[in-house]
């Protein structure tokens, strides 16, 4: 199962926002990414101009223009 919900890092620790439906003792991978609220300016500009490039290169394959084509057939 795959959920996001948000935490709050006090004292050394994560404190959720919801509980999560998961066993005692279950073992569970954690990701953690800075809340975009917190991200300075500089930061923001940087992650918007590499999205920015990624989805360019994807959205201008023309390796995938054979799906526009099913699409007009």
């Amino acid at each position: 199962m795959k959920r996001k919900t948000e935490a709050v890092y006090e004292n050394g620790t994560l404190k959720l926002a919801e509980p999560l439906p998961f066993a005692e003792q279950a073992r569970v991978y954690v990701t953690v990414e800075d809340s975009p609220k917190e991200m300075n300016d500089d930061e923001r500009k940087i992650w918007l101009r590499e999205s920015e490039q990624s989805l360019t290169q994807v959205w201008d394959n023309p390796d995938d223009d054979v799906y526009n084509e099913l699409l007009q057939g």
